[in-house]
């Protein structure tokens, strides 16, 4: 019953109303956290059904995927993902504004490019401070270098290592940089994963990760 205008534009127009009436609406899934499992599953192998969002968000994520030598077939309500791990560097990733690659998944996507053959180049367009996981990544042995903006990474084999979350995005990366690297390791900060993750290492385990939550 509202009166809106402007969807998809960057003005939105909105006149008010005496009173509004009940309706059903079913909003999309994450797609971040959609996105964040997808590239899981590319780095690690195997194959993910990610269900619940739609497909047409994830556009650039599912082109850095394919350039990265992952299958994604989407659906209508999701996408499936199959990667044998052997992942090729997809290159240049930069965050742009919807629809472009979102500053949410640059930090995940740092780690596919961790452990990728070949090298990346992220640019950072949308935010500051949105290199926090690399000191950390590091410590696993990630090669990155970091000017300003923009970062470098050149794809070698990780290891297990004590890190520290420094953030939501960041946190969600370092725990897919652990299952990829050999060894165990220890991941602190799970206050700031919580966040955006609903059970994210009970998920990973659902689909075959070796990894259990130890302290709140």
């Amino acid at each position: 019953g509202g009166s809106v205008r402007g969807a998809g534009s960057s003005r939105i127009d909105i006149d008010g109303t005496d009173s509004l009436h009940g309706a059903v609406f079913r909003p999309s899934g994450d797609r971040i956290a959609a996105g964040t499992f997808m590239i899981g599953c590319a780095m690690c192998g195997g194959e993910v059904t990610v269900r619940g969002a739609d497909p047409s968000y994830l556009a650039e994520v599912t082109g850095m995927l394919r350039r990265s030598g992952a299958t994604v077939t989407e659906r209508t309500d999701g996408a499936t993902v199959s990667s044998d791990g052997m992942l090729r560097a997809p290159g240049r990733i930069e965050t742009r504004p919807y629809p472009g690659f979102p500053t949410d998944l640059q930090s995940p996507a740092t780690s596919l490019a961790a452990v990728a053959g070949g090298t990346s180049y992220i640019i950072e367009n949308m935010f500051e401070n949105r290199f926090r996981h690399i000191p950390q990544l590091r410590l696993m042995g990630a090669d990155i270098t970091v000017c300003g903006r923009a970062a470098t990474v050149r794809g070698r084999p990780l290891h297990g290592a004590e890190v520290k979350a420094e953030d939501l995005r960041g946190g969600a990366a370092l725990v897919l940089a652990a299952l990829r690297a050999e060894g165990t390791s220890v991941v602190s900060g799970l206050e700031h994963i919580d966040r955006g993750y609903f059970d994210f290492s009970g998920k990973l385990a659902a689909l075959g990760a070796d990894i259990r939550r130890t302290a709140d």
